[in-house]
């Protein structure tokens, strides 16, 4: 469905034959939250598994953080690392 670039509000009325008139108003699309951007990292199958179980294997610390750079640097931090050292 095309937007409504003029801004105009569009409504359209429809009338049955015992003279009930139903209105239809275009709603706008909500997003989610869920809703973010990819990252494009050139990452293969086996890069991303291997860092997954390494990840797993050391059992401390918070995945997040450390993805993020505020962590005790994980192997996610280090793969990125490598990954942008790889492309200079």
């Amino acid at each position: 469905m095309a937007g409504n670039p003029s801004g105009c509000r569009i409504d359209v009325l429809i009338r049955d034959a015992s003279g009930w008139a139903f209105s239809i108003k275009p709603k706008r699309p909500t997003l989610s939250p869920l809703d973010v951007p990819g990252l494009s990292l050139n990452l293969d199958a086996a890069e991303i598994v291997s860092a997954v179980r390494e990840s797993r294997n050391r059992g401390v610390g918070d995945p997040i953080a450390d993805f993020c750079g505020s962590g005790s640097g994980g192997s996610v931090e280090r793969l990125l690392e490598d990954r942008k050292t790889d492309q200079l």
